[in-house]
């Protein structure tokens, strides 16, 4: 082999080796950047758990709310029959 040959052999084996490397580095970094992601999808999941929970509680307690309306009107109303019935009866005792 002349000079020639041998430089771009070693050219050759120098650009194949920082490709190598090139390849190695990407893949590690690559590697670290599909953990973020997935870190960050995971954070994302339990911000969305957290938000739908938050919601349900809201809406739980709405629902509550609501429900305890109703009984308080159920509850006027019956108050105002123990009144309809106390009167009937004071009429009849005189």
């Amino acid at each position: 082999m002349g000079v020639y040959s041998m430089t771009t052999l070693n050219a050759r084996t120098s650009l194949e080796l920082e490709q190598e490397r090139t390849v190695i580095t990407f893949g590690a970094l690559w590697r670290l950047v599909l953990e973020l992601e997935a870190w960050a999808g995971h954070v994302d999941t339990r911000m969305a758990d957290l938000s739908r929970a938050g919601y349900d509680d809201h809406r739980m307690i709405h629902d509550m709310l609501v429900q305890q309306a109703a009984l308080q009107c159920e509850l006027q109303e019956m108050r105002g029959h123990v009144t309809t019935l106390e009167q009937e009866r004071d009429r009849r005792e005189r």
